[in-house]
């Protein structure tokens, strides 16, 4: 199943193919061509856009235990600086 549905100057098809709809696009060829240099050798369109903008996943635990071996000293330290950074610059809270 294929639909064309045109918007300003966006263009948008959508296709039906083992319940994987697909979306094209249309941009300038200077974006293209920017597009197109960072894609990998036999990487397609797609997974070239997953790969720049995938929200990069953490997992917190693979901290878990990185300060065990700091010194009451470094850990001072680093609560003073932590408390710096907060009080000049708003951040953390």
């Amino acid at each position: 199943m294929k639909s064309i549905v045109t918007t300003g100057i966006f263009k948008y098809m959508f296709m039906f193919k083992r319940d994987m709809p697909f979306k094209t696009i249309t941009i300038k060829k200077s974006a293209y061509d920017l597009l197109k240099k960072h894609k990998k050798k036999n990487e397609s369109f797609t997974e070239l856009f997953e790969r720049t903008f995938e929200e990069p996943t953490v997992d917190i635990m693979q901290f878990a235990g990185a300060w065990s071996d700091m010194s009451d000293e470094e850990f001072k330290e680093v609560k003073k600086r932590m408390k710096y950074i907060r009080e000049n610059f708003g951040v953390g809270g």
